[in-house]
C-alpha cells in the first residue's frame, strides 16, 4: 500500500509549551504510524537556531517520525502578519513540491484556503 504524503503547515516556531505545538507534533507521530509520510513545514527564524526532528522529537517526547522543513519568513514579528504570511509563503516558494503531496493538513485558514485555491486536498484542523 503506497503512503499518503501529508504536508503540515504550522505558523509558529518550535519547540513551544503550548497546547497547540503538543497537539501538532503528537498528531504527527501518530499519523507516522497510520502510513502517512509526514512533512512539517515551519517558519524558519531570523533570530534563532531551527530546531532539527532530533530537538524536537527529545522536547516533545515522540516516538513516530517526519521530516522538518523550514521557510523563511518574517519571525520573530506582529503575530497577525506571521498567521497570514508564513501560509502564503509556503504556497508560493513551495507551489510545485506541495503538489507531491496528497493532502495539506494545517491549523491556520489561510494555508487552507491557499491550498485548495492551488488544487491540492486540505484538511483544516479546528483544535
Amino acid at each position: 500500500m503506497k503512503r499518503l504524503k501529508l504536508a503540515y503547515i504550522f505558523d509558529q516556531l518550535l519547540p513551544a509549551h503550548t497546547a497547540e505545538s503538543e497537539q501538532l507534533i503528537n498528531t504527527l507521530s501518530a499519523l507516522s504510524f497510520c502510513d502517512f509520510e509526514c512533512t512539517l513545514f515551519l517558519p524558519a527564524s531570523n533570530t534563532d537556531e531551527n530546531s532539527s526532528f532530533e530537538i524536537l522529537k527529545e522536547f516533545y517526547h515522540i516516538s513516530g517520525t517526519f521530516k522538518v522543513e523550514y521557510i523563511h519568513s518574517i519571525f520573530p514579528g506582529p503575530r497577525i502578519l506571521q498567521k497570514a504570511v508564513h501560509p502564503a509563503l509556503c504556497m508560493t516558494l513551495l507551489h510545485k513540491k506541495l503538489k507531491r503531496f496528497d493532502v495539506v493538513y494545517s491549523r491556520n485558514i489561510a494555508a487552507i484556503i491557499s491550498a485548495l485555491a492551488a488544487g491540492i486536498p486540505a484538511m483544516y484542523d479546528t483544535y
